[in-house]
């Protein structure tokens, strides 16, 4: 196997060497066409104003918004094995400040990718000290990837397709696709195209997996099971829905909703949990003005068979309501001010879906859940009352139901042996620091 003193990779790096002066340059065009931000053109040289926090750091990699969302809903899961572990995505292109807002992890820090030019590299790698890196762009970079594995920092390949045209930038030197890919100590192909090529390159057929495409997905939130219980005996036999992440300004439609689902679906009951734990006081005293019989989960004697809304008002607990639900509207989203939540809780879940217009923070997972038909969109609150009324119907919710479950679930096996793999160099999960 080749390693980093080919005379095809040391003829690549010494060309990087002198690049940093045309790199600025284009950079600075990037700027004037907006295609970089200003604020933060000097993560270009591998440069930041963040700081790395003690303990582990798991570094992860994507060229776009599209794949980095792949990558948050793996750190979500690396979370669970590694809570006291902390993150860093870098992206190749520019990310909208809102998105990173509303989609970045916890422990989780975004920076661009350094230009792929040593002192850029190092700049970056020793400001950082990555633990792990996890490489999900088709496109290598030579120097970045060659100084990582120099600091013997382990490398996991992800999403990796049949070498194209992100290799040309480095197909004119030969050896040098051989010896970047070679640093990998493991390489998750999509297809068998993709690890014959990949193999054919010089890589060790057993540093290759054939996986099939990593996508974004949600595991199911916790649950205390003997409230569920009780919750379940109580509700046994009435239709229920959820109105989850309800904003202030959408509290009165989902009232307003309940009231005319109620003409038609007798016994109908409405679980209200409030975008904010700030909204319980005065939603609270709004819905002891509707007429209606309403409880507090805070208040377990309250509820009662004639209950018509239950106001969640326990922090936590969208694991149960998700389970005990069988439709539920992910809120936040029938108002401009909103922006969507993130409907993978219910969809992990096998709850139907329900949403607003206005979801754009998380557009890519509710337009994946229309796809194979698992959320209705709705624009009313009359339309809201009408598919409330129309899902409580058993066949018609499980069907939805079973169809978010399969679209949240694809994938789940390759990130299972992502999780795997990172266990290998990093632990057993919970033992890190």
């Amino acid at each position: 196997m080749t390693d980093s003193n080919t005379l095809g990779l040391s003829v690549y790096k010494g060309v990087a060497k002198f690049a940093s002066p045309l790199k600025e340059h284009q950079g600075q065009r990037a700027v004037s066409l907006g295609e970089e931000d200003s604020t933060r053109i000097q993560e270009r040289q591998g440069h930041t104003d963040k700081l790395r926090n003690d303990g582990k750091l798991i570094w992860l990699h994507s060229a776009n918004l599209g794949q980095s969302f792949v990558l948050m809903g793996l750190i979500d899961r690396l979370q669970r094995n590694y809570p006291k572990a902390h993150f860093l995505l870098t992206t190749t292109e520019r990310i909208s400040e809102q998105v990173l807002s509303v989609r970045l992890p916890k422990n989780t820090l975004h920076q661009y990718t350094p230009y792929d030019t040593p002192q850029a590299c190092k700049t970056f790698l020793d400001h950082w000290q990555p633990d792990l890196c996890l490489w999900s762009e088709n496109k290598l970079m030579p120097v970045l990837l060659e100084a990582t594995a120099e600091r013997a920092i382990p490398m996991l390949y992800l999403n990796a397709a049949q070498p194209g045209r992100s290799f040309a930038p480095i197909r004119w030197v030969p050896g040098v696709a051989r010896s970047v890919l070679s640093r990998f100590a493991s390489i998750l192909v999509i297809d068998d195209v993709a690890s014959s090529s990949i193999i054919k390159l010089g890589v060790k057929p057993e540093r290759v997996f054939v996986t099939g495409v990593l996508k974004e997905g949600s595991s199911p939130l916790s649950v205390n099971e003997s409230a569920r219980l009780q919750i379940a005996k109580q509700v046994r036999g009435r239709p229920v829905w959820l109105a989850s992440f309800v904003s202030a300004s959408e509290e009165s439609m989902v009232i307003e909703a309940h009231k005319i689902a109620q003409r038609s679906t007798h016994r109908l009951l409405t679980i209200l949990s409030p975008l904010s734990c700030n909204q319980i006081g005065p939603l609270s005293e709004n819905l002891s003005k509707t007429g209606l019989n309403v409880a507090r989960r805070s208040d377990p004697d309250s509820f009662t068979p004639l209950t018509d809304i239950l106001l969640a008002d326990v922090p936590g607990e969208l694991g149960l309501w998700y389970r005990i639900a069988s439709v539920s509207l992910v809120g936040n989203s029938m108002t401009e001010s909103g922006g969507g939540m993130n409907p993978g809780g219910p969809a992990a879940l096998g709850s139907a879906i329900i949403h607003g217009p206005f979801v754009e923070n998380f557009a890519d997972r509710f337009f994946r859940l229309a796809q194979v038909g698992a959320a209705v969109e709705v624009l009313s609150v009359e339309s809201l009352a009408e598919a409330v009324s129309e899902l409580m119907s058993p066949d018609k919710a499980a069907e939805m139901a079973h169809a978010a479950w399969i679209a949240n679930s694809e994938g789940a096996e390759v990130t299972d042996l992502v999780l795997e793999l990172v266990a290998e160099h990093l632990g057993v999960a919970g033992d890190v620091e």
